[in-house]
């Protein structure tokens, strides 16, 4: 689409169209990172490793929810760890970073 970003364009393909997208913005290279999807800081790399790693039917669904979570608990400056249901699959958790 022309005159928008990548992320926009997959938000509109997965939630308008109802087609398999993934969504990246801050809150999905943060947690992404922090949870061991990928180790990358580019969003064109991070997108093609969760399509590596995930199913695409799960594609769109679990970016709003990486998204969220990472808006209201994985948080960039005081991620909420001890409230954190993915303590167990967490690589900056398990790290030691969460433990403050």
């Amino acid at each position: 689409m022309k005159g928008i970003g990548r992320k926009s364009a997959n938000m509109i393909v997965g939630l308008a169209y109802s087609k398999p997208a993934v969504i990246v913005d801050t809150h999905m290279i943060r947690v992404s990172n922090r949870i061991g999807l990928t180790k990358n800081e580019d969003p064109d790399k991070i997108e093609l490793d969760i399509k590596r790693t995930v199913p695409e039917k799960m594609w769109t669904a679990l970016s709003l929810l990486v998204i969220l979570h990472g808006r209201y608990a994985c948080k960039a400056k005081n991620p909420e760890c001890l409230k954190c249901l993915l303590q167990n699959d967490c690589d900056y958790w398990l790290g030691g970073k969460g433990n403050v």
